[in-house]
This record gives C-alpha cells, structure tokens and sequence, in this order.
C-alpha cells in the first residue's frame, strides 16, 4: 500500500498509488486522535503532593541546567547512577555520561524545550518519573532539529535529597 516515504521539516508524509485516499485516512486518525486527548485529563500538578512536586522539580531543573550548558546538573546524579540512553548499545555510568557530556561541548546548542509529566510513582525513599519532551536543537552546522520523546526517570531520595538513579529516554524513530 504504501510506496514510500519523505521526511522533511519535522514531519514524515506518506504517498502511494491513491494519495488522496492515504491523505483522507491520516486525517481522520488525526481528527479521533484529538478528540480523545481532549476526553484525557491532563496531568497537573496541584493535584500532585509535595514529594511529587519535589521530585519533578528536580527533573526539570536538570532539563533547564542543560539547556543552559550549565553541565552543574551532573551532582544530581547518584553515585551508583546508570542510564540507557536510546542511541546507545549499552547502559552508561556516571563516568561515561560525564564523557559523552564533554565530547558533544559546543556541537549544539539547546534553543526550547517543553516538558509533559505523564505521571510520578513515590514508593518509601524510590521515585518513578514518566514524561514526554519535545527539544528544538541547533547544531554547530547550523541546521535545526526538533524532536519528541518520551523518558523515565527513578531518583532515589538521599540525606542531600532527590538523586538521579536511572533514567531511559525515547525519541520517536522514525518508521
């Protein structure tokens, strides 16, 4: 059915034999898709007790420090922290994220960024995180880039506070 695909300024736009008819079908699951994000209730967080708005200020402080290459956020992150990043073949320590931080100085820069929590588990001194993030970057070349992702964040609570024990982020792959 489908024949191909381009992508080009953030969006992926299918084509085959009978485009209108693709067209057609991609704009009614988009109309549905709406429709029910607004019978969602949001996540807000005045409904959120005070650990929870604890814990998911240090989530986006870590996202605000980095935007501003302010790479300080790194205390945040447990002595034992270990991460999954999705580009990655396999897990990452504290050392190695430190690294990759240091390798990728100057090669981009963070121009937005918008953060939507999904939701925040608090078990005893544990902390589960899930939220989307949408980044708009620009590369030392010059080009731009937004993407979208999801990621869980698990921080663990310590005598200095929240830290980062783990987290897995996902951007959207492109199909």
């Amino acid at each position: 059915m489908v024949s191909g695909a381009w992508r080009g300024s953030g969006s992926i736009c299918m084509y085959n034999k009978d485009g209108e008819q693709t067209m057609k079908k991609i704009l009614l699951v988009a109309c549905v898709m709406c429709f029910l994000a607004l019978l969602t209730p949001p996540a807000q967080t005045q409904e959120w007790s005070a650990e929870q708005r604890e814990v998911w200020q240090i989530i986006t402080k870590v996202w605000e420090m980095e935007k501003a290459e302010d790479h300080s956020w790194t205390d945040l992150l447990h002595a034992s922290y270990q991460s999954w990043p999705y580009d990655a073949p396999f897990p990452l320590d504290k050392a190695g994220t430190l690294r990759f931080l240091e390798a990728e100085e100057g090669h981009f820069k963070i121009l937005a960024q918008q953060l939507a929590p999904i939701g925040i588990v608090i078990v005893g001194d544990t902390a589960v995180v899930h939220y989307f993030h949408t980044t708009l970057t620009e590369w030392d070349n010059g080009e731009r880039e937004t993407t979208d992702g999801r990621s869980t964040d698990i921080l663990v609570r310590t005598k200095s506070g929240w830290r980062i024990l783990s987290w897995v982020g996902n951007e959207k792959m492109e199909d």
